[in-house]
């Protein structure tokens, strides 16, 4: 007697329910025969959906491929980027610094100017406070040996050149406040101006860290958790205001 092999039924493609066991030209074949076919069928079926798999293997690897080539393009272009803003941070922090020295170097310069102008108005206050005082000094302070009318027209010579005198000390006086405004004023607007720049200046600062920050960070080091995705780094490169000054 043949051997019976228990093999499962297999439903052909496209046929559901149907086996080769079932086929009509199958109902007079012998148990061996009928297996030795089911058994031919199951092994098609298997390469059948072993081409399947291995064609979408194939396909997985090409697209795999291209999405590693497309990754690297973006890496390169977004690092050439990331490298050029950079550079354009740097020049400007550089700009920056040089205008900031160039601010404190005419502050400096302003604030002096403004010191010996406030000296000058202090010295012109001075010699027109002695100049009232000597208008008002009495006759007596003349020879009394010369006749009265005499040292009458030498005082009124003497006031008349203490009143110019005092007229141009008064004008100087006006000028030398008039530009200690005018200092006054720009020494204000420089300082404003040091204040923008330097509130500007940390700003890039804080830019250009970031941009370093981010020009080293990559897929693999931020899945990994790498040292720039920790909090104490990020913290860092926060952006703080500038205090108000």
């Amino acid at each position: 007697n043949d051997r019976v092999c228990a093999l499962p039924r297999v439903q052909k493609a496209g046929a559901p329910g149907e086996s080769p066991t079932s086929s009509p030209r199958n109902e007079h074949a012998s148990p061996t025969q009928q297996s030795q076919r089911a058994v031919r069928w199951t092994l098609d079926q298997s390469r059948v959906a072993e081409d399947r798999a291995r064609s979408f293997i194939n396909e997985a690897t090409d697209s795999l491929a291209q999405l590693k080539r497309d990754t690297e393009a973006a890496t390169i272009a977004t690092h050439n980027s990331m490298q050029k803003r950079i550079k354009e941070t740097q020049d400007l922090r550089r700009l920056l610094d040089k205008g900031i020295s160039d601010n404190a170097t005419m502050i400096a310069r302003t604030e002096h100017s403004l010191a010996k102008l406030r000296n000058e108005m202090q010295r012109q206050e001075m010699v027109l406070e002695h100049l009232d005082k000597q208008a008002k000094e009495p006759l007596s302070k003349f020879d009394m040996r010369l006749p009265e009318q005499f040292r009458e027209e030498m005082r009124r010579e003497a006031e008349g050149r203490i009143d110019e005198q005092v007229q141009a000390t008064r004008k100087n006086l006006q000028i030398l406040q008039e530009r200690s405004q005018d200092a006054a004023g720009l020494l204000q607007t420089l300082n404003t101006s040091r204040r923008q720049l330097l509130s500007d200046s940390e700003h890039k600062s804080a830019a250009r860290t970031i941009d370093v920050t981010c020009s080293k960070l990559t897929v693999t080091n931020v899945e990994e958790g790498s040292e720039y995705g920790t909090p104490k780094a990020l913290a860092a490169i926060q952006v703080q205001k500038p205090n108000k000054k």
